[in-house]
């Protein structure tokens, strides 16, 4: 190159330097000055976020000294509570910012992310955890099933049922019921009569008798019904016997239909089946029927019941005073008053405009009391009754939208990315009524002090059990039964004696979102994976198979003895007969259902899971115990590596595995392994 071609390349280089130079000036003067200092924040859904809020941010917090004290910068980090995009580094982080954090309302929006179920949360004097937790209970009872895009209009009892379900003395009574109907039908005067006469009229002209002789079953006693209600748990949710009810109904044939499989009144009834026969279900029904009190019929509401009420003619103020039947009438009342937007086929669905802004603006005194006088209106069926209740809504609103900001995650990086709360479900369907969750000691329910009335805790679950084998058990417990001494059916068939009675697990009405969403949360809780990967078969070799099996099957020698207690494969009915509290879950089912790592912590920590089973190994992390082996089996020198073969060997086992007897491991092949194994004695 030239001296001349050198120079130029130079003098171009020296312009590309400068124009480099003179853009990266102008980036960082439309930057904000980045300052060393970060802050690391624990999420649950993301592990450790690095945040640089205080790169640019390192003035005097404005928040009062009280919060700050708990909720230290250093350990709650700064979008917790302000939101934002951690770590972005540049104006971008204040996307989605919350501004006010002072507000009282909108400070709980964001306190409400972590503590909107505790039991107090004091800020400036007021406690509002409550008042979060109510206005969410107001607005999904009585604002989602119109306001809300996918709400369930199936809540409630639908319209084709009403006639089933109860007298023409009781829907009237319930008709003028504040606030339970719009103000068009309260009262005493002639016309709101009439209007409830005509709403009657209009559901028995819908009656299609679909439950007549349900409760009739021969063999249904009230005593039958008394058992069966305290055995099986009802009282968890529903209070003693002596004082249950059942809610809105007066007809027992429709008590018995309905108990023995919910959903078939209404498809998404929170209230599970527990797959009781006929029989069954109509004896709870006699015992539910004698705990009501009698009510005298009302002439007026039998006469609305008849075919000739229902189609003789008369002016309907519904209808621009026209002369139409009675029953039309109702219909047309109906649908004025939205009925439909919670009983299905009651008229069309009055749905409200979408609430999801209702939120973002200041929440006021007198925004609070516009929203009262509108849910007031008689065509809101007068369904928010003080201004506490709106205020609560509106704070409830605020937390469902924009104003209650969460730092944004992208999904690939959250493990428990849902839409559906796994915890809020196990709460709302009562699991937690009648399961431990925070205790490895099982709840009792009633008064039985026994193994069949308590069923088992939650403690660990999700790092216990595999994920796929929860979500066959949800969808049908009694095809997925564990515990024998739960399913007194599989010894005793149909007819169980009354001292064996157990509490069975119900069957919900789950979706597979719903299901996923609790396996997912007991899972994230007791962290356990998800997705989880079935465990590979284990390679063991023959003479560690036999050696593991001789310890499982015998006493003698250290041995565990747990066939005193287990099984594989069929169920041992006579032993079950004599002692069921006493019968252990089939082994079979190891590899199918429990965490390879759960099992080696059970073995060598049995008391820390499971109550009265012995610890085989003192010493988990000591020197083996002093096992005699078979012949070519390899001695074990650490007690580890004995739990490590047992629990490799129960996962070899199948429900249809057949062990030999005790003291014949060596003479009888083993049958039914996951992969095939033959005795040591004879092999070459």
């Amino acid at each position: 190159m030239s001296p001349r071609s050198l120079a130029i390349y130079k003098y171009f280089l020296a312009i590309l330097a400068v124009s480099a130079l003179i853009a990266a000036l102008v980036s960082l003067h439309r930057q904000p000055a980045i300052r060393k200092g970060s802050i690391t924040t624990r999420w649950p859904e993301s592990g450790d976020v690095v945040e640089r809020c205080t790169s640019c941010h390192d003035g005097p917090h404005a928040a009062a000294p009280d919060v700050i004290s708990i909720h230290p910068i250093e350990s709650y980090g700064c979008v917790a509570c302000h939101g934002g995009t951690p770590g972005a580094g540049d104006l971008s982080a204040h996307d989605g910012r919350l501004e006010k954090t002072n507000d009282m309302e909108l400070g709980e929006a964001a306190c409400g992310r972590c503590h909107a179920s505790e039991e107090k949360l004091a800020y400036k004097g007021k406690d509002l955890a409550p008042h979060l937790a109510h206005g969410r209970e107001v607005y999904a009872s009585r604002c989602a099933p119109c306001h809300e895009a996918n709400a369930s209009h199936d809540r409630a009892l639908p319209v084709s049922w009403m006639a089933s379900a109860m007298t023409p003395t009781f829907a009237m009574q319930h008709l003028a019921i504040e606030p339970a109907t719009a103000a068009t039908l309260e009262g005493s005067d002639a016309a709101a009569l009439e209007a409830r006469k005509d709403v009657v009229a209009w559901l028995w002209s819908k009656d299609e008798n679909r439950v007549r002789g349900y409760a009739n079953v021969p063999g249904a006693s009230r005593e039958e019904g008394a058992e069966i209600y305290d055995a099986y748990g009802c009282s968890a949710c529903h209070g003693s016997a002596s004082s249950a009810t059942f809610p809105a109904q007066e007809r027992d044939d429709f008590a018995a239909y309905y108990i023995q499989n919910p959903q078939r009144a209404r498809a998404s009834d929170p209230m599970p089946s527990f797959r009781l026969s006929r029989r069954e279900s109509a004896s709870v029904a006699k015992l539910l029927s004698t705990t009501r009190s009698a009510i005298a019929a009302d002439p007026q509401a039998v006469e609305a019941s008849t075919p000739a009420w229902r189609d003789a003619k008369a002016t309907c103020s519904a209808d621009n005073d026209l002369e139409i039947a009675h029953a039309e009438c109702g219909a047309k009342i109906a649908a004025k008053l939205g009925c439909g937007s919670c009983h299905e086929g009651g008229g069309p669905p009055a749905k409200g405009p979408a609430l999801d802004a209702w939120g973002t603006t200041a929440i006021t005194n007198e925004k609070i009391q516009a929203v009262r006088d509108a849910l007031r209106a008689p065509s809101h069926h007068r369904s928010i009754a003080s201004d506490q209740e709106a205020a609560d809504v509106m704070v409830a609103l605020a937390a469902k939208t924009d104003v209650r900001v969460v730092p944004r995650f992208d999904p690939s990086h959250a493990p428990y990315f849902e839409t559906v709360r796994g915890d809020e479900l196990l709460e709302d369907r009562g699991c937690l009524r009648c399961h431990a969750r925070t205790s490895r000691d099982a709840k009792k329910i009633g008064d039985v002090d026994a193994a069949r009335a308590k069923p088992p805790s939650l403690f660990g679950e999700g790092a216990k059990v595999q994920p796929e084998w929860l979500l066959g058990f949800f969808r049908d417990p009694e095809a997925n039964g564990v515990r024998p001494v739960l399913h007194p059916e599989w010894v005793w068939g149909e007819i169980v004696p009354e001292d064996k009675l157990a509490v069975r697990m119900p069957t919900y009405a789950l979706s597979n979102e719903e299901t996923t969403a609790i396996v997912r949360a007991l899972a994230k809780e007791d962290g356990g994976d998800y997705p989880y990967a079935n465990p590979p078969v284990p390679s063991l070799s023959p003479g560690d198979i036999v050696s593991a099996l001789v310890h499982v099957n015998g006493e003698a020698d250290h041995g565990g003895g747990c066939m005193k207690c287990h099984y594989v494969g069929a169920l041992p009915l006579d032993r079950a007969k004599t002692n069921l509290e006493m019968l252990a879950p089939d082994l079979g089912r190891v590899a199918s259902r429990l965490r390879p790592k759960f099992v080696t912590d059970l073995l060598a920590r049995p008391e820390d899971f499971v109550q009265g089973m012995p610890a085989l190994w003192k010493d988990p992390a000591g020197p083996a115990l002093p096992w005699t082996i078979p012949p070519d089996a390899e001695p074990k020198k650490m007690a580890a590596e004995q739990i490590a073969i047992v629990k490799s060997f129960l996962f070899l086992l199948r429900d249809d595995t057949r062990l030999p007897p005790a003291g014949e491991e060596t003479k009888r092949p083993i049958l039914g392994l996951s992969r095939p194994i033959f005795p040591l004695a004879g092999r070459k």
